[in-house]
C-alpha cells in the first residue's frame, strides 16, 4: 500500500506483483481516492471537539454527585465527632442498611454509649465526693462550733476560781459547773461519734427483735411512759442502735412534756413493716420547723435547747439509723398540743437471712 497525491487529491495505491509459472510478468495497480475519508475525518473530529467539553463536564457533575453520596455517612460520621464533648455525648448516628458504613455507623454509636456511661459514672463520683466533702466541711464547723460554748465556760469558770480568793462554796461550785460541762462535751463528742459511725452504713442486712428493743428502750423512762405490748417480730437494723433511736425519741418527749403530761410508745406491724410511735402531750413544735427536723445541731429554740442539754443532733442520730435500714422518719406536730414522731421499720423476713 502507498499514498500518492495525483490532482492534488490523495489517492490509496495497492500494488501487487503478477507472477506466470514462476516467471514475473509485471504489476497491477488500483487506486482510490481519500476524499470522503478525510471529509469523514474531519467531520468526526469537529464532533469530538465539539463533545468532548460536554462529555467532562457532565463526567465531572456526575462525579462530584456519586462521590458526595457514597462520603455523606463518612462525613455524618466526622461532623458527629465534631460536636460531641464531654458534657454532651448524646448525639447519635443513624444506622441505615447493611454495609460496612452502617456497621461502622452502630460501632460509633456503641462506643458513645459506653462513654457516656463512664462519663456519667464518674461525674456522679465527682458529685458525691463533693457532697461528702461539703457534708465534712459542715460537720466539722457545726462541731468547732458546739464544742467551743462548752469549753468557754469550762475556761471562764476555772480561770475565774483560779484567779481569785475563792471561798470552798464558790471552788466547788466552780467545779460543779466544769463537770456539767465535762459531762455535756462528752454527750456530745458520743453523738458526733455515733454520727460519724452511721454515715453511709448499711444495716438493712442486720435484724433486731422489735419487743426487746422497745422494752429496753422504755426501761430508764418506766413510770413515765406507757409502755405497749409488743408482738416479738424481727425488723431490719442494729439492735444497739434502734434503742439509741427509740431512746433519743423519749428522752426529747421527756424534756419537753411537763410532769402532768402523758407520754406514749405505740407499736404497729403489718406484713412490710413495723411503726414505732413516741406520742407526747408537750410544747408541740411549729410548722416552719418540722422540714428542718433531723438535720444536725437544727435547734427549734436556739436557747431552750441549751438550757436543756440538748445538742441537736438526738434526731439526725435518730434519722441516720432509719435511713440505713431503708425506714422512713416522720414527725407530726401542732404548737400547744403535743408532737409524734413515727419510725417506719422494714420487717426482717425470714428469707433474707437465707
Amino acid at each position: 500500500f502507498s499514498t500518492k497525491k495525483f490532482n492534488n487529491i490523495e489517492t490509496r495505491i495497492i500494488t501487487v506483483p503478477i507472477w506466470d509459472q514462476g516467471e514475473f510478468r509485471g504489476y497491477v495497480q488500483m487506486g482510490h481516492d481519500l476524499a470522503d475519508f478525510d471529509r469523514l475525518k474531519q467531520t468526526q473530529n469537529t464532533v469530538a471537539l465539539l463533545l468532548i467539553p460536554f462529555v467532562m463536564i457532565t463526567a465531572g457533575l456526575l462525579g462530584a454527585f456519586l462521590a458526595e453520596r457514597a462520603l455523606r455517612p463518612v462525613k455524618a460520621v466526622a461532623d458527629t465527632a465534631e460536636r460531641i464533648t464531654s458534657k454532651d455525648l448524646s448525639t447519635r448516628l443513624d444506622v441505615n442498611g447493611h454495609d460496612e458504613l452502617a456497621r461502622l455507623a452502630g460501632t460509633f454509636n456503641s462506643m458513645l454509649e459506653r462513654l457516656q456511661g463512664s462519663f456519667g459514672e464518674r461525674d456522679k463520683l465527682i458529685r458525691d465526693l463533693e457532697s461528702s466533702l461539703e457534708r465534712q466541711r459542715s460537720f466539722v464547723a457545726d462541731a468547732s462550733h458546739e464544742l467551743r460554748t462548752p469549753l468557754s465556760r469550762l475556761r471562764l469558770i476555772t480561770s475565774s476560781a483560779l484567779t481569785q480568793d475563792s471561798t470552798e462554796a464558790e471552788v466547788r461550785r466552780a467545779l460543779e459547773i466544769a463537770d456539767q460541762a465535762g459531762i455535756s462535751m462528752t454527750s456530745l463528742v458520743e453523738q458526733l461519734l455515733a454520727l460519724a459511725r452511721l454515715e453511709g452504713a448499711d444495716h438493712s442486712k442486720d435484724s433486731a427483735h422489735l419487743a426487746d428493743v422497745v422494752r429496753e428502750a422504755t426501761e430508764p423512762f418506766a413510770g413515765r411512759v406507757e409502755t405497749p405490748n409488743t408482738d416479738d417480730v424481727l425488723v431490719r437494723g442494729n439492735h444497739a442502735d434502734l434503742v439509741r433511736a427509740v431512746t433519743n425519741l423519749l428522752q426529747n418527749a421527756h424534756r419537753h412534756t411537763p410532769d402532768d403530761g402523758q407520754i406514749v410508745v405505740e407499736v404497729r406491724t403489718n406484713e412490710t413493716h413495723c411503726t414505732v410511735s413516741v406520742i407526747d402531750s408537750g410544747s408541740g413544735i411549729a410548722a416552719e420547723h418540722l422540714p428542718n427536723l433531723g438535720r444536725r445541731f437544727y435547734r427549734v429554740d436556739e436557747a431552750r435547747n441549751r438550757k436543756d442539754g440538748g445538742s441537736g443532733l438526738g434526731l439526725s442520730i435518730v434519722r441516720n439509723i432509719v435511713e440505713s435500714v431503708e425506714g422512713e422518719f416522720q414527725v407530726e406536730s401542732q404548737l400547744g398540743k403535743g408532737t409524734r414522731v413515727t419510725l417506719k421499720l422494714p420487717r426482717f423476713l425470714a428469707t433474707e437471712s437465707l
